[in-house]
C-alpha cells in the first residue's frame, strides 16, 4: 500500500489506477493506511458524508424514479418498487418485486434483499468459483 501512494503520479493518474489499483489488498482504509500511520493529522469538516461502500447508499447519489428504483443499465419495470438495479449487457427485467438489490457484472449476477446487503461477504464460495 505504501509502495503505491508513494509511487502515485502527480499529473495524469488514470493508467496508473488501472494497472496498479486492483492489485491493491482487499481491506478498508482503516487497516491498510491508518493501523499502520505513525503520524495523524484531524481535521473538523462540515459536510456529508455517506458509506458509498453500501449498495442501499446508491440511490441517494443516482436517483430514484417515480417508483423508488435506482437503474443503471438496460431495465424494464412493471409494478417493482425499491429496487436497486446497476446492469452490465443484459436486459433485467423486474417484474411484481421490491426491495431487490441487482448487480450484472460480466462473471456474475447478484439478487438479494435490500436487508440482506451486509451480508454478501457470508456468501460461501466454492473454490471451483474463486
Amino acid at each position: 500500500m505504501e509502495k503505491f501512494l508513494l509511487e502515485f503520479p502527480k499529473e495524469e493518474h488514470t493508467d496508473y489506477l488501472a494497472r496498479r489499483f486492483p492489485l491493491l489488498p482487499k481491506i478498508s482504509v482503516d487497516y491498510a493506511i491508518m493501523e499502520h500511520a505513525s503520524s495523524v493529522v484531524a481535521l473538523i469538516a462540515e459536510y456529508d458524508w455517506d458509506d458509498v461502500g453500501s449498495w442501499t447508499a446508491l440511490p441517494s447519489h443516482l436517483g430514484k424514479d417515480n417508483q423508488g428504483n435506482t437503474l443503471r443499465g438496460r431495465i424494464v419495470t412493471l409494478d417493482s418498487e425499491h429496487n436497486i438495479v446497476i446492469g452490465g449487457t443484459r436486459t433485467i427485467a423486474l417484474c411484481g418485486v421490491r426491495d431487490l438489490v441487482i448487480v450484472e457484472t460480466d462473471d456474475a449476477l447478484l439478487v438479494c434483499h435490500r436487508d440482506a446487503v451486509q451480508d454478501i461477504k457470508k456468501l460461501p464460495i466454492p473454490p471451483e468459483l474463486k
